[in-house]
């Protein structure tokens, strides 16, 4: 449990030892960025940090918000999410297994981490889609994920969000086993295995709602339609119950 006596972050009192335990507590969980100045003073890094965990917890997928101050306050809602057995970490996306690719792990992108929840979805969903579908289809593409959000998360063009590591986007299967450089018009898309896939997602607790411009998987109720969703899918996950 953390427990701090004062006010920490933008406006706060910011106590040296309250701020020291704040960062120590968003370290540990993966915001390795979160380190207070020299004596304990708040430093720009740990308010981002805050802010950045707040839009997390509050399920926004920008850091920008008026749920976002920035502050974690004694007794607040901010700080018994730091202190909760759940409390979300910040991760580099889910590595490589079966069912599942990374491909922003291939190309060196910036888009590459994502919080424990959304991991947690993935590796559901990658074991669900492998032992459901491609173990026997074994030609079939991986379930692919490609932009989840940045290493601070934070500001991540072109996309409006993907900011706090709560949405990642899927390269569609093609027939060949690959996936991506195609829209879901073509010849050489896969939809039994996108079907599969978004159906694997489904299964996984947390998961909130997928967007795919694919008539067919819509009319099934996998997935629902949004201007600029051709070629990929985006998908949400929920905050959970605070444990």
């Amino acid at each position: 449990m953390l427990v701090i006596s004062h006010s920490v972050g933008r406006k706060g009192v910011n106590d040296p030892a309250d701020v020291t335990a704040v960062g120590a507590r968003l370290v540990a969980l993966g915001f390795g960025w979160a380190l207070p100045g020299p004596g304990g003073v708040c430093s720009a890094d740990l308010v981002a940090a805050i802010e950045l965990f707040q839009a997390i917890k509050e399920g926004v997928d920008v850091v920008r918000h008026t749920r976002v101050d920035g502050r974690v306050d004694v007794d607040g809602q901010t700080l018994r999410w730091l202190g909760a057995a759940n409390a979300p970490r910040w991760e580099a996306l889910l590595p490589d297994r079966p069912g599942y690719h990374n491909h922003e792990a291939t190309q060196g992108s910036a888009m590459g981490f994502a919080t424990s929840w959304l991991n947690g979805v993935l590796a559901g969903a990658a074991a669900a889609y492998q032992g459901g579908y491609r173990s026997a289809h074994p030609g079939a593409a991986p379930l692919t994920a490609n932009d989840a959000s940045p290493a601070r998360g934070g500001k991540a063009p072109p996309h409006k969000g993907h900011q706090t590591g709560l949405v990642c986007d899927l390269r569609l299967p093609n027939h060949d086993g690959t996936a991506g450089g195609l829209e879901t018009a073509s010849p050489h898309y896969d939809r039994a295995a996108m079907r599969a896939q978004l159906a694997a997602l489904r299964t996984c607790p947390g998961f909130d709602r997928a967007y795919l411009n694919d008539a067919v998987l819509i009319a099934e109720g996998l997935c629902s339609p949004l201007a600029g969703h051709d070629d990929h899918v985006h998908f949400e996950i929920q905050v959970p119950p605070r444990a």
